[in-house]
């Protein structure tokens, strides 16, 4: 990934920033939104990568993408 850095200004909830901020062990609001980023970009490219196995594994019925 990159590192170029852009300055944004956004309005959250804050409840849910807390809530984020405890689920991921961390201090700091921007860590939370940082590490759900990166958490974002992880399941995406891990579903991308498991596509191709789509309806492989024998006996499960349950619909493609798993939720």
């Amino acid at each position: 990934m990159g590192t170029t850095r852009k300055q944004k200004r956004l309005v959250l909830d804050q409840p849910k920033i807390n809530a984020a901020k405890r689920s991921l062990g961390v201090d700091l609001e921007r860590k939370a939104i940082e590490k759900a980023f990166l958490l974002i970009v992880a399941e995406q490219r891990l579903s991308k990568a498991l596509g191709p196995l789509k309806g492989t594994l024998s006996g499960d019925k349950r619909p493609w993408p798993y939720r």
